[in-house]
C-alpha cells in the first residue's frame, strides 16, 4: 500500500491551531485530544485517500468525528494537499477560494 505525503495550506494549519486551542479551552485535554484525532484521520488519508468520495470541485472531506470538523483535502498525484479544517456547521465553503492557489 502507497503512503501519500501529506502538505498543508497555511491557513490550514492556523485552523487546526485555532480549533485545537478553542477544545483546550473549554475542556482540559480535550485540544489534544483533536490533535491526536487529526493526526489519525491524517493517517487513514495518507494510506488510502480514495477512501473518501471526489466533490465536484475535486476535492475530498473526512469528518473528524466525535469533534465537528472535517479534513477538506485533495489529491495531486503522490501529495495529499490538506486545504482546510472546516467546521461542518459554520460558513460552508469558504475555503473553496483557497482551491485556486
Amino acid at each position: 500500500m502507497d503512503r501519500y505525503s501529506i502538505k498543508h495550506d497555511p491557513l490550514a494549519v492556523d485552523e487546526l491551531q485555532e480549533a485545537a486551542d478553542w477544545y483546550e479551552s473549554q475542556s482540559a485535554g480535550a485540544g489534544a485530544r483533536f490533535t491526536a484525532a487529526v493526526k489519525a484521520k491524517l493517517l487513514q488519508i495518507a494510506s488510502s485517500p480514495r477512501r473518501w468520495a471526489v466533490e465536484k470541485d475535486g476535492t475530498r472531506h473526512a469528518l473528524l468525528r466525535p469533534f465537528q470538523y472535517m479534513i477538506v483535502f485533495r489529491q495531486q498525484k503522490d501529495v495529499i494537499v490538506v486545504i482546510a479544517y472546516a467546521h461542518t456547521s459554520r460558513r460552508p465553503g469558504y475555503w473553496r477560494k483557497r482551491l485556486s492557489r
